[in-house]
This record gives structure tokens, sequence and C-alpha cells, in this order.
């Protein structure tokens, strides 16, 4: 059987199974986080619609998600196939960053879809990815080799602005072999651009999430806010969930999952601030959900901003740092993507609106920045 994860089509005819027995540890604690822990390629979410479908079971009852386990009770989950579907390589340009036999690390552009859903079945990157795959031999065609650092040429100046954030996003969306996300470890908004790896094979894939789990995977973000952001470092702590009235959206809510944000300031500009923020947790739009929370949107957001900015049609968010450990070697690689162009001509604006210099303590994308720690020792905001 084929490794790889890229796969046009995908058809099984029988369910599987995961059976375990809860573990002491495990006393107390939730149906569903637990199963997440023990079964690495199920989201929360996905576990939470089997549950509701009837489809795992503790000790042989039906139980929800909210069940709390004994120790040494038997967990049984059934995991229905995927229903038949094909998905189309599609020649779409891609700007991949490193590539090997495990894995593929893409730069993509705002405007992409990450993978086919509602009002774009096709056109999307893992569209892209099965067209690569046919003409791809698995070694980087930018680096002429395989396993090793992301190539430094691959945004350096942004590196060196975001080297002082450390940290990660905690996730993984979907199970190996999905029929509509093959090989997808985490997501980014259609008009986020940026930095993000997939899986080529299973034990790839397991790794790469249990890295996210453990944040151990660092995910660096950078963005221009509205108005001038007062510290120069900060953590924001806010419960994320879906907005109570608008289903589309998200919102800061006591019914929402725990999130972290960190946040280091780059540089003050007129009315506005150029950041970097590191994810502690994984959520929804978490960043602009955030910023917009504090009082601080992401400029061009038109969910949470709703103020459109000239010289660009999409929320200023920017995934410019990915590191993690490469699966099969152990090897830690950092990428970098430098700064799109649309997010640079409006910096580029801002920058000339006025007389606004970095901040203390910050430094201009492009120069070493001072403090070279974790952000986030600031207070709350």
């Amino acid at each position: 059987m084929n490794p790889r994860l890229l796969s046009l089509e995908t058809d099984s005819l029988a369910s599987s199974f995961e059976v375990f027995e809860a573990a002491p540890k495990d006393a107390g604690r939730r149906l569903d986080v637990v199963v997440v822990d023990r079964v690495p390629r199920l989201s929360r979410s996905r576990v939470a619609h089997l549950a509701e479908a009837g489809l795992v079971a503790v000790d042989g009852v039906v139980r929800k998600p909210s069940f709390r386990l004994r120790a040494g009770q038997t967990v049984r989950v059934e995991i229905p196939p995927p229903p038949r579907t094909e998905l189309r390589p599609e020649p779409i340009p891609l700007r991949v960053v490193y590539e090997d036999a495990d894995l593929v690390v893409v730069d993509k552009p705002p405007g992409l879809a990450v993978h086919p859903g509602p009002g774009h079945p096709s056109g999307t990157l893992v569209n892209a990815l099965l067209a690569r795959r046919r003409t791809s031999d698995g070694v980087s065609r930018n680096t002429g080799r395989g396993r090793g650092p992301c190539p430094a040429t691959a945004g350096g100046a942004v590196q060196r602005a975001v080297g002082g954030a450390t940290g990660d996003v905690a996730g993984g969306p979907s199970p190996i072999g999905d029929a509509v996300r093959p090989g997808i470890v985490h997501r980014l908004d259609k008009d986020t651009s940026g930095l993000l790896v997939v899986a080529k094979t299973e034990s790839a894939y397991r790794s790469l999430a249990a890295q996210l789990r453990a944040r151990t995977m660092v995910r660096i973000y950078l963005t221009l806010v509205r108005g001038r952001i007062a510290r120069d470092h900060g953590t924001i702590r806010a419960p994320v969930g879906r907005h109570p009235s608008h289903r589309t959206r998200q919102a800061v809510t006591d019914r929402g999952r725990p999130a972290v944000t960190h946040y280091r300031v780059l540089e003050r500009l007129v009315d506005s601030t150029w950041l970097a923020c590191r994810l502690e947790t994984g959520r929804t739009h978490q960043i602009r959900v955030h910023m917009a929370h504090i009082g601080h949107p992401v400029l061009g957001d038109p969910v949470y901003g709703r103020a459109r900015v000239p010289d660009l049609t999409r929320q200023a968010l920017h995934a410019a740092r990915l590191e993690f450990s490469h699966p099969s070697t152990g090897t830690r690689l950092v990428c970098t993507a430098p700064v799109p162009d649309d997010m640079a001509r409006l910096l580029a604006r801002l920058r000339g609106a006025g007389e606004a210099g970095p901040c203390r303590g910050a430094a201009r994308p492009g120069t070493p920045a001072r403090h070279r720690g974790r952000p986030g020792g600031g207070e709350q905001q």
C-alpha cells in the first residue's frame, strides 16, 4: 500500500475501530479529551460528531463527549469510512519552501483556500498539491536536497524580525487519508498568507500532529493592527468559541475553549502597530478575535475589523515562521516566509505617513531583535 497521503481518490468499504483502556491518569477526564489524546488522527470536534452518532462507547455503553472516565474502563471508537470522493489535480502555482519524502512546506498566498469546502469546491491548496505530486520526486526543488534546515533564503529578514518569539498552536484538524483534506496538519484562513506544513505519510502526520498538541511546533505571525499598543509585549488570555448569534464568526465567550496569544511590538506607526504574534493555542480566527477583543483589530479584517484599508483587500496577517522537528530524523527545521507584497506596501505607506520609529526594545523587520526570549511576559490585556 502506497504510504503517500496525497491520494487522488479515497474509498474504504469498512469502518475502522480504536479500542483502549483508560489509564489511571485518565480518571475524571472528559471522554472526548482522552480519545483525542489516545487517537491522534481524530480532532475533538470529530470525536464529538462520532459520539453524537452513537459510535463512541465506554464498557459497551454509548456515552456523550462530556462523560467522565474511570481508570480501567474500555473505550471503543468506531470510525466510519469516508465517502468516495475525487479530488482533481489543478496546475495552481505554489511557492514551496521545503520538500522531501515525508512532508512539504508551502508559503500559501492570500486568497487560496487550504482545502475544498462550501464556496470553494476546487482551486485549493490540496488541488495544487495533487498536481504537484505528479511531477515531484520528493526532493526539494529549491535546494536540491531533501532533509535539513529550510532554505535560509526563504525570508531571512522575517526570521530576524520574529526570531524572539517561540511557542505554538495546538491542533491537528483531520485524520490521515481524509477524503477532502489529505495530509493537512494545520490550516490557515483563505485570506491569511504564509507557511503551513503538509504530511505525505501517516507517520509524518502523526508526528507533526503530536508536536502541535505538545506545543513544540513554533508558528509565528506578523500582523498590522489598528491603534498604537502601549505595552511592548503581552499575553491575551481569553476563551474563544462560536459567536452566540453569528454562527460563522468566533468570539471571546465564557463558553469558548481556552485561548492564549502572545504578542510583541515590532514597530509603532501612525495609528497602527506592527506585531509578531505567537499562538499558544490554535482556535479558529484566534489572532483576529483576540486583537479585536483588546481594541486593536487586524487591519483589513472584513469580519472583526469592519474597516477598509487602502492597498489591502484582506486581513493583514501573515504566517511568517514555522519551526518543527523532522518526523524521520528529528532535525529541527526552521522555515520563514517574506512579507507578501500587499502587506509590504501597506507597511511602507504607514511608515511614510509620519515620524514613527521602532518602539523601545523592539526591532524593525530586517534588523536583529533586542528581545530574544519568549514574548508574552506582560499582563493580559
